[in-house]
């Protein structure tokens, strides 16, 4: 071989070698650039399911509290209107024993 054909083959491995050196880089680099998106975009995703699992707890709160707040004035009507009902039960009866009228005994199953 002449002294220039290998000066070319060496010139042509030489850019042949860059060449497939450059390929490789850039598929390594794309690969790393590709797994840093990914690892972005679950980021993201993870933060937006957080959100809207915070934002879901946060308006189960609220609900619980105002049917908590219902049921509290709720049941102070019905004890209002129970200790009513209890005291008008006792004029009736105060009122039959005046009068003398017996009145039905008291049910067993009810407090006095």
């Amino acid at each position: 071989m002449t002294e220039q054909l290998v000066i070319g083959l060496l010139t042509l491995s030489g850019v042949v070698l860059t060449v497939v050196g450059g390929i490789a880089g850039a598929v390594i680099a794309s690969r790393g650039q590709k797994r840093v998106g990914n690892i972005a975009a679950k980021a993201a995703t993870d933060a937006a399911k957080q959100s809207n699992e915070q934002r879901m707890i946060d308006q189960l709160q609220e609900e619980l509290s105002r049917y908590r707040d219902q049921t509290d004035q709720r049941l102070e009507r019905l004890e209002s209107e129970n200790r009513a009902y209890r005291d008008f039960i006792f004029i009736q009866r105060d009122h039959m024993k005046n009068h003398g009228v017996t009145p039905p005994p008291w049910p067993d199953t009810l407090p006095r």
